[in-house]
């Protein structure tokens, strides 16, 4: 009996040992990946760029007791005109901040540097440019040309914030602003602009910085935020996960965290996120590690595996890069087709007529028919429908459709073009709103 225990004894610390021994082996971590391709660097001091123009700005915002009327007056919704005019007028220092701001050459926003930062500028950032538009909207409908001037603000006000982008939700409100100022800068051309305005449109679109250039450095600043996140986690300074104990997050085990490991995990998502970002949409292939986390009962079944904590990681920090992907060729083709439209109306102005196909604003108005970002192609137009139109993200040419996409056929409210079959442009208004609404408001406002 004494035989068999001491036996038993043996085979249990044999047992222990190579538990200890595969556990370090396999805990084993790489060395500091090489990430120099993903370096970013702000080359000017937030307080020498718009940052500080603009962050002054949201100190003497003015909005109504109910914000949305602003929102609802762009929507083409009844407001009561005098509190529209009441907002632009109270606004007058505000916009003239924006407008120093947009005249310089950047816009570089406080390093993010953890998780849980403040970015409590963005918000009111948001409520700026629906004051612009309303303001380019107002002018509009009353025939001033001072809209040209409101709408180029409000263009280089979001071209600045996406172009600097230090995380991806800066990008997202910097690219939506540029949304709504095109929107605006299409309804100014609906209203027979003179030629000299609509050049002035033309050159203000074309000097846009590429949404490629903001969203690859939004990619790269996340990643610094990933990079930091898992040292803070593998120093003990970050609790996550609600499902491993206190004491083993703060004393992590190399076998569950891997830190190198985790990081070049990290840095080849990044640069597969890069690169798509430069390809037409139907050609983007993200290549997502393998996840070992199905679901959140496999959690405790997975974590005997290596780095599996890294791994983890997964779930919680990369951005929704498809969709960010799909924002950004949204955000090209509203370029594009803005440009188009003005470029056809100058045209028309020249010769009579809208051309009969694009091909005829090649040189003089145009050095190049433009592709369509979702696929490649030459971007669609209609002159018989008065339309031109990007194929959307199915990627398909439904000859200028504007049904529902299956997928977003339970929608109500308001149509968006990127839930249709083509994402169509007009290139004359249809049906144009009342001018009196908004010339009573900028009477009331000069």
């Amino acid at each position: 009996m004494k035989k068999f225990f001491i036996a038993v004894a043996i085979l249990f610390v044999v047992g222990i040992v190579l538990i200890i021994s595969l556990t370090t082996y396999f805990g084993r971590d790489i060395p500091v990946p090489d990430v120099s391709d993903l370096a970013v660097t702000q080359s000017v001091k937030p307080e020498d760029t718009a940052y500080t123009f603009f962050l002054s700005a949201n100190d003497v915002l003015y909005l109504p007791s109910d914000p949305n009327i602003v929102k609802d007056y762009i929507n083409d919704k009844p407001v009561d005109s005098q509190i529209i005019a009441e907002v632009i007028a109270k606004n007058e220092k505000t916009l003239d901040l924006i407008n120093r701001g947009v005249e310089c050459e950047s816009c570089m926003t406080p390093e993010v540097v953890t998780l849980d930062a403040s970015l409590s500028y963005l918000s009111p950032w948001h409520k700026i440019s629906m004051v612009l538009a309303a303001k380019t909207k107002s002018e509009r409908l009353l025939g001033n040309k001072d809209a040209t001037d409101t709408f180029i603000t409000l263009i280089k006000f979001g071209n600045l914030i996406q172009k600097d982008a230090g995380t991806t939700i800066q990008y997202i409100l910097g690219v939506s602003i540029m949304s709504a100022a095109l929107e605006q800068a299409q309804n100014l051309v609906y209203d027979d602009m003179p030629r000299e305005e609509l050049e002035r449109l033309s050159k203000t679109i074309e000097s846009l910085d590429s949404p490629a250039t903001g969203l690859v450095r939004a990619f790269k600043y996340e990643y610094k935020t990933m990079d930091r996140t898992v040292d803070d986690l593998r120093n003990g300074k970050l609790i996550l996960f609600e499902e491993i104990p206190l004491f083993l997050q703060k004393h992590m085990p190399r076998y569950l965290l891997q830190p190198n490991r985790t990081k070049l995990i990290f840095a080849d998502l990044c640069r597969n996120y890069i690169k798509n970002t430069h390809l037409y949409y139907t050609d983007i292939n993200i290549n997502y590690p393998v996840c070992i986390y199905p679901s959140v009962k496999s959690v405790v079944s997975a974590m005997n595996k290596p780095n599996s904590v890294g791994k983890m990681l997964f779930y919680i920090l990369p951005p929704a890069s498809n969709k960010l992907i799909k924002l950004k060729c949204q955000i090209e083709s509203d370029i594009i087709a803005t440009n188009l439209i003005v470029n056809i109306h100058t045209y028309k102005k020249d010769n009579g007529a809208f051309p009969k196909n694009l091909q005829d604003l090649v040189p003089k108005y145009i050095d190049a028919v433009p592709v369509d970002p979702f696929d490649g192609k030459p971007f669609r137009y209609k002159p018989d429908k008065d339309i031109i139109y990007s194929v959307g993200e199915d990627c398909i040419d439904s000859g200028g459709s504007t049904a529902k996409l299956p997928k977003y056929e339970c929608k109500s409210g308001k149509p968006n073009r990127w839930h249709l079959e083509d994402a169509v442009y007009e290139i004359e208004k249809k049906t144009e709103s009342s001018s009196q609404e908004g010339a009573k408001v900028q009477g009331t406002t000069n």
